[in-house]
């Protein structure tokens, strides 16, 4: 009899266990809508890259003060003006959605930034980090955090050399050919 009131009371907490909610997931029409936004990046394509936001997403670069998507794809376009090309570095990047403990759906990527200055073929690196808020299959939230260190150095030496008077901009172009 005990065993047969043990059996019924394991099979009764078995199917009433509730499975817990799945709250990471590798692969979600949110991760396929971050990869596309990465590669219109890439490419530029700012029409189509801003399709996968919210009319009134908020994106905060390195900053606790939110831009709209115009603000960021013109200040996007002013900073990448001064590069030949750049991209996500696809080779040890990563990303994931999570589901947090208020419901709300965000993607994570990590990857490194990499681009090739147009005034002095410098590459730059950088690692970053965004999440990605999504409702309704939407960014409403982009969040960008990046050391800018490496990328300010560059642009200061660049603007420092340009302000140089022609003869020592010639000499500094003797030194760099050894």
């Amino acid at each position: 009899m005990k065993k047969l009131f043990l059996l019924g009371l394991t099979v009764i907490l078995f199917f009433n266990c509730e499975k817990p909610k799945q709250r990471y997931f590798s692969a979600s029409p949110e991760i396929n809508s971050m990869k596309a936004s990465i590669t219109e990046y890439g490419n530029g394509d700012w029409d189509t890259w801003t399709t996968h936001f919210s009319d009134t997403a908020k994106v905060f670069a390195n900053s606790k003060k939110a831009s709209s998507i115009t603000e960021f794809k013109k200040g996007e376009a002013d900073l990448l003006s001064n590069f030949s090309s750049y991209s996500f570095v696809d080779k040890g990047s990563w990303m994931e959605m999570v589901i947090d403990s208020t419901e709300e759906t965000w993607v994570n990527y990590w990857a490194t930034w990499q681009g090739k200055l147009k005034a002095n073929d410098q590459t730059i690196n950088i690692p970053i980090h965004i999440s990605s808020r999504f409702v309704d299959g939407k960014v409403v939230i982009l969040e960008s955090y990046y050391d800018s260190a490496p990328l300010n150095k560059a642009l200061a030496d660049i603007d420092a050399e340009n302000a140089l008077p022609a003869d020592e901009k010639e000499m500094i172009g003797k030194i760099n050919v050894f």
